[in-house]
């Protein structure tokens, strides 16, 4: 009888709160990107196909808010066809550093997320390869390096985040 006056009085459904537990983590990154440039005046031009591949370090601070920094080594460059025989293609070597805040919203094991924050990157090096000869090298960018080495901007992107036992993996 007592036994079933203590399960009586016990509680049925108990509410608790969790408490958050900040979480750092670290990761590569690795990927292709699809870039061109704008001119003035403008250039007609294709996108060119890069890589990128570095390094991650995430960490949350509050529930659904923190930072996230990577260190990257990206290439971004265009292409050109001038007309049906020749081409130009430039290619910029960079390494990129984003610092950005970092937004999850979801559930326990898969969540979506926003980083938008500043970055800064400096050019290692470049190089171009054309069939042109000098002469239809008119343009003032054709053979020239770049004036400005250092680089600085606004980043930003949307993703998703999948828990696993093993990990979590981010696209």
């Amino acid at each position: 009888l007592w036994i079933l006056v203590i399960i009586a009085l016990t509680p049925v459904l108990i509410i608790a709160q969790k408490d958050f537990i900040p979480e750092t983590t670290i990761g590569a990154k690795l990927g292709t990107n699809l870039s061109s440039l704008i001119f003035d005046p403008a250039v007609d031009q294709n996108q060119k196909t890069g890589y990128v591949a570095g390094l991650a370090f995430k960490h949350i601070s509050q529930k659904g808010l923190g930072v996230l920094v990577e260190l990257n080594y990206t290439q971004i460059g265009w292409e050109e066809k001038p007309d049906s025989l020749y081409t130009y293609s430039r290619q910029l070597n960079y390494v990129h550093l984003p610092f950005m805040t970092h937004v999850t919203l979801g559930g326990e094991n898969f969540k979506f997320n926003i980083n938008l924050g500043p970055n800064i990157a400096f050019l290692t090096s470049e190089n171009s390869n054309t069939n042109m000869n000098e002469q239809l090298m008119d343009s003032t960018y054709y053979g020239f390096s770049a004036s400005n080495k250092f680089d600085f901007g606004l980043c930003g992107g949307l993703g998703f985040i999948q828990s696993t036992g093993i990990g979590n993996f981010q696209l």
